[in-house]
């Protein structure tokens, strides 16, 4: 084992380096991996057609307003520069005695998906973190904001695979280059449409909905889910947690900083090696999903850049979670990729900041699901809290930072807030696949499923 629970005993290693495989329908002409993406369009005029950016381009650096490419990032933009979050009020809310989850839920606030270095100079976020809570924001469309592209194509093809489109079954993705094939495929329906409105050989819409059925076989139709989040971590030790990131797999880690009623399988024997499988709920009761996840650290230092020029804050670490699949080969499923990262930057004297980016590219999610997707934010609010919470106490005590004089003053007191209360519900009702592979959204295409979660979307957005 890595990692022992009863004596807390670490084995150190290098890790695997990550490498970018480049597929053959890979972008070769300019690097969209950082900065802001314009819509996309070479007629202003047509612009509108694009969704309504929250951010138009006078509100980016000059440098960014353009499509970018590695060179075109500001200089201006100081991305060494750590967010301005008091270190000394951060350790002395801790020292002041171990919030209850209660507590640090209520001071965790949803925040707007606007430019997250913008959310990191905001004083009310920077409170809310120094004060233990957590800020969230949650995007759920087909389409996305510029600088929410910039995002996904910073993360979204890390991986640990030598090649992940072969060996995880997963495809190469690219924003720019996903709205300029789905334009293409826009423009050939509407020139089939007119052809056929002009023939009258073939009923408009019998054609039409052909042609679309044909190219979506070849260009999904992506529904972007994109949560972003941010809180602290005291009296714990990056360096410990970087040299051996695979803690985050072992099934103490996620049994003990998953929220409740998340269930942490412990078949071992059916998983890779660094790898953790959950089933977590997203309407409590009556829908849930269930996920792999293999997890490895970016040792890429281009990669590192890349994380820190979009988000514009300086990165120490980060360690990727992927979703893999316990079919060999990887069978595809209407989740076609879900990559999700966690940044760390630290601040010192034992205090991290931990930005936790998640995408997940989705095809087939019926409306109904988007709309209820849409409206859980103030859910996704208290996972992330909670999970900060959990995070904060175990680290603590798994990995003490040495000089952390907090830590020892208050280590009963650690021991004493995570009672059975708090952990009674870990094993509660869930749908858990019994199957070979992952259920996630595919459950949604069992028509007993689909008509509950039909009758609650109609509570919960009508």
């Amino acid at each position: 084992m890595i990692f022992r629970a009863k004596n807390t005993t670490i084995k150190y290693n290098k890790g695997k380096h990550h490498k970018k495989k480049n597929s053959q329908n890979s972008i070769t002409t300019t690097s969209l991996m950082t900065g802001v993406f314009v819509c996309n369009n070479s007629d202003p005029s047509k612009k509108t057609k694009c969704k309504e950016d929250l951010f138009p381009p006078s509100s980016y650096p000059d440098a960014m307003t353009e499509t970018p490419t590695l060179s075109d990032v500001t200089e201006d933009d100081d991305v060494t520069r750590r967010p301005d979050i008091s270190v000394e009020r951060a350790l002395r809310n801790a020292a002041d005695g171990v919030q209850d989850l209660a507590t640090v839920k209520s001071k965790s606030r949803l925040v707007q998906s606007e430019l997250w270095h913008q959310v990191y100079t905001d004083p009310e976020n920077l409170s809310t973190m120094e004060q233990g809570g957590a800020i969230f924001s949650f995007v759920c469309n087909h389409e996305l904001t510029n600088y929410e592209a910039s995002i996904v194509d910073a993360i979204i093809n890390l991986s640990a695979f030598e090649d992940e489109q072969a060996e995880n079954g997963v495809p190469y993705f690219e924003y720019a280059e996903y709205e300029k094939q789905r334009r293409q495929i826009e423009a050939e329906e509407d020139r089939s449409k007119r052809k056929s409105e002009y023939s009258n050989s073939s009923s408009p819409s019998s054609s039409s909905s052909s042609l679309s059925r044909r190219l979506s076989k070849t260009h999904p139709n992506y529904t972007f889910l994109l949560a972003r989040c941010g809180y602290l971590l005291t009296g714990f030790s990056l360096d410990d947690l970087l040299a051996n990131p695979q803690i985050i797999a072992t099934f103490d880690y996620q049994q003990s900083c998953q929220p409740s009623g998340t269930k942490i399988w412990d078949d071992f024997d059916k998983m890779d090696t660094d790898t953790f499988r959950m089933t977590k709920p997203i309407i409590p009761y009556i829908y849930s999903f269930t996920v792999q996840f293999h997890v490895s650290r970016v040792h890429d230092p281009k990669e590192l850049q890349e994380i820190s020029r979009v988000l514009h804050i300086p990165v120490d670490g980060v360690i990727v979670l992927e979703r893999t699949k316990r079919s060999k080969p990887p069978k595809e499923d209407a989740t076609r990729k879900i990559k999700s990262v966690l940044v760390y930057t630290d601040l010192g004297d034992g205090v991290v900041l931990v930005t936790h980016l998640t995408i997940l590219l989705q095809v087939g999610l019926p409306e109904v699901i988007e709309r209820i997707i849409g409206t859980i934010g103030q859910w996704g609010l208290g996972e992330t809290a909670e999970t900060a919470w959990r995070t904060r106490h175990y680290l603590q005590t798994k990995l003490p930072y040495a000089s952390d004089s907090f830590l020892d003053a208050n280590q009963q007191e650690l021991k004493m807030v995570m009672t059975e209360e708090t952990v009674e519900h870990k094993d509660s009702l869930s749908f858990e696949d019994e199957d070979e592979d992952d259920d996630f959204f595919d459950a949604v295409d069992d028509s007993g499923a689909h008509d509950v979660v039909s009758g609650v979307a109609n509570m919960v957005v009508n």
